[in-house]
């Protein structure tokens, strides 16, 4: 029901680009008959308590399932991150609920005895080919960047590292494809398989921050908004403290490189092609220092649920960097006002 929903909302949106109000309305309305549906059949409100059920699946696919072990779980880490990628919740007290499900799942402290999640540790990912792709945008778009890179930092199984610690050059197709145990008891065990590689887009779009503005395609208009790693060491290693990461655009090449220290914002270099213009959000607890041609403090405003500073920014190369609590802006090495 979510990936029909998912498919209805594209179509509405390509209606509309296509400028057929006529079926921007139908699928715009088919849309809010499949959420209406959703919610009223797996989405139970009781004691103070919110959960969203699971379905019972097409019964011949179920049995093959149960067959191997598996079981239907409620409140999974895939339903509760569709529900917030496609907004399927009545009002913003639902849509914390469904973020505080989500980030309790993962964090996975006291798992339900019996329970797929009980089989694993803390911060860890239960997702397959339709929730690993979305896991760490959605976290990071409802202000849990930090999740996303514990996630991301994680090593034991499952995991992407736990790939890489155990000798792999290539994204596996299961999460167990070889562990210490052996290879994976299964018929499907693909170690060249691109599903899970998906997080490499979060890297680029959040790590980096290097995004789109769809109302001004093929980056004419760039926005900026790299996403700091600001949670503590985990598994007793360092965090992510420092990014450099280049995209190559139509238009040229958009590149962005940070430092932090202390999780804060130290040193940030962009560089802008020509022929295009950028919007730059940065966190709200700097205090920008001075303006600088090519470069205009917008003012406060409110980005992927996160108050931020805005900038725009013209073509060119710029460093923020800050200084006694105050952020400066200097050309980069190389680029001149004009």
């Amino acid at each position: 029901d979510l990936y029909y929903a998912y498919v209805t909302k594209l179509m509405a949106r390509i209606s509309d680009i296509l400028g057929d109000k006529a079926r921007k309305k139908e699928y715009g309305q088919k849309f809010e008959d499949i959420k209406a549906k959703f919610l009223d059949t797996y989405v139970d409100f009781s004691d103070n308590n919110l959960t969203v059920k699971s379905g019972e699946g097409n019964k011949g696919y179920q049995f093959q399932w149960e067959l191997k072990g598996g079981v239907w779980e409620d409140n999974s880490q895939t339903a509760l991150l569709w529900m917030l990628k496609l907004g399927f919740y009545k009002d913003e007290e639902m849509k914390k609920a469904l973020v505080d499900l989500l980030v309790k799942n993962i964090k996975n402290e006291n798992p339900k005895a019996g329970s797929i999640r009980a089989k694993f540790g803390k911060n860890t990912l239960s997702t397959g080919f339709l929730g690993t792709n979305i896991i760490a945008p959605v976290l990071s778009d409802v202000g849990f960047s930090d999740v996303s890179y514990d996630l991301l930092l994680q090593d034991e199984i499952p995991s992407w590292l736990y790939e890489v610690k155990m000798g792999a050059t290539t994204v596996w197709e299961r999460w167990d494809s070889y562990s210490q145990a052996g290879f994976g008891d299964c018929e499907m065990n693909s170690f060249n398989h691109y599903a899970y590689g998906a997080v490499i887009e979060w890297m680029y779009r959040y790590m980096a921050g290097i995004s789109y503005d769809e109302k001004n395609p093929g980056f004419c208009h760039i926005k900026l908004m790299p996403q700091f790693d600001t949670s503590d060491k985990y598994n007793s290693e360092e965090r992510i403290n420092y990014v450099n990461c280049t995209y190559q655009s139509y238009y040229g090449d958009i590149s962005v490189e940070w430092k932090t220290r202390d999780k804060k914002l130290k040193y940030l270099s962009v560089e802008i092609p020509a022929n295009t213009y950028a919007a730059l959000y940065l966190p709200k607890d700097l205090v920008p220092a001075q303006s600088i041609y090519g470069v205009s403090f917008i003012g406060l405003t409110k980005h992927n649920d996160t108050e931020v500073l805005e900038f725009s920014l013209k073509s060119g190369g710029y460093v923020f960097y800050e200084e006694g609590g105050k952020l400066h802006i200097s050309y980069k090495e190389g680029y001149l006002a004009i």
